[in-house]
């Protein structure tokens, strides 16, 4: 059985489903085909909002500049040092408690 060029389909990607935007998309169809007078319309608001909180409390926050500013210090700190002990022998003091003890 030979492969077939022809015939020959490229995968469907399956996109990111987010099941809390798709449950406020309906809700919204829900709340533009009802009357704004009913109770069901201000229960539908009330569910959007507490989907809203939801959303917000799970929505990941931006990582800040002094977060990133800090990490990219110790970065830098730890490349100078290893410089340093490239160019320079850098014996630990550890090294002599071993010899000591043997």
């Amino acid at each position: 059985m030979g492969y077939n060029s022809i015939t020959r389909k490229e995968p469907v990607k399956a996109k990111k489903t987010n099941k809390l935007a798709d449950l406020k998309d309906k809700l919204l169809d829900y709340a533009l085909s009802i009357n704004p007078a009913t109770p069901e319309y201000k229960e539908t608001m009330q569910l959007l909002t507490e989907l809203d909180a939801i959303e917000a409390k799970t929505r990941r926050s931006p990582i800040s500049w002094d977060t990133l500013l800090l990490g990219l210090f110790h970065i830098l700190g730890i490349f100078v040092i290893v410089a340093y002990e490239q160019k320079h022998v850098f014996v630990s003091k550890a090294l002599t408690f071993i010899r000591k003890a043997q």
